[in-house]
């Protein structure tokens, strides 16, 4: 889980395009001798800043691989598995994300773990959601953040806006899982609040890590 996330206005542009890296959730993998079995979380790689017209666009970096029967979505920057078994350890990838214009690479984190016997059950059985910190918005500037989901809801996943309001100017991109748009200049000086929801594609809705739904915040200062 990340890591506060604030925009900074470069050269007169849209804040800096960003990829914080993180630990995933990772995977668990029986013994060899036992039955093979291998879970993964499905999670949603973060980027912030940019300018994305549609969503951000993700690569593997220069120079760096996945672990083999891992893949990310190239449009929505989820990772997630092929099946099967995968090499126990620690594991670490680059990631290189665009917004059409700039580029910029994390690195991310995942370790595969071995049982003696039967594995742990998998934790989510559909998608789960919580709140995570965005950066501000700007006037004039185009805006982009990634939000954060994880499980094991099948995929494609959908978000949809549940309660409040974004900055007017401002969207939730439904396939993507990304807040995108231009502030208009009403926005500026008012913070704007809201929580979504994340369904999967049998439509089971996402569990709220925690006690309320996730409230996420976006600050327009000027």
């Amino acid at each position: 889980m990340p890591i506060t996330r604030k925009g900074d206005i470069v050269g007169g542009g849209p804040p800096k395009l960003v990829v914080p890296g993180q630990t995933l959730s990772g995977c668990i993998v029986n013994r060899p001798d036992a039955d093979s079995y291998c879970f993964v979380n499905n999670e949603t790689l973060l980027a912030s800043g940019g300018a994305p017209l549609s969503g951000y666009t993700w690569t593997v970096a220069a120079l760096s691989t996945l672990l083999a029967g891992t893949t990310v979505d190239p449009e929505t920057g989820i990772f997630h598995s092929n099946g099967g078994m995968l090499v126990p350890g620690t594991h670490t990838f680059d990631m290189t994300v665009s917004d059409g214009s700039r580029t910029a690479t994390g690195t991310f984190t995942f370790v595969v773990k071995t049982y003696e016997g039967f594995a742990p059950s998998a934790v989510f059985q559909q998608p789960a959601v919580s709140s995570i910190p965005l950066p501000d918005a700007y006037t004039r500037y185009g805006y982009g953040a990634s939000l954060w989901a994880l499980g094991e809801g099948e995929l494609p996943w959908s978000w949809y806006l549940t309660t409040g309001e974004l900055p007017p100017g401002m969207v939730i991109d439904q396939s993507r899982g990304v807040v995108r748009g231009t502030p208009h200049s009403s926005a500026a000086g008012n913070t704007y609040s809201f929580t979504i929801t994340v369904k999967d594609k049998t439509g089971k809705e996402a569990l709220i890590l925690g006690s309320n739904p996730p409230t996420y915040t976006i600050f327009v200062p000027r």
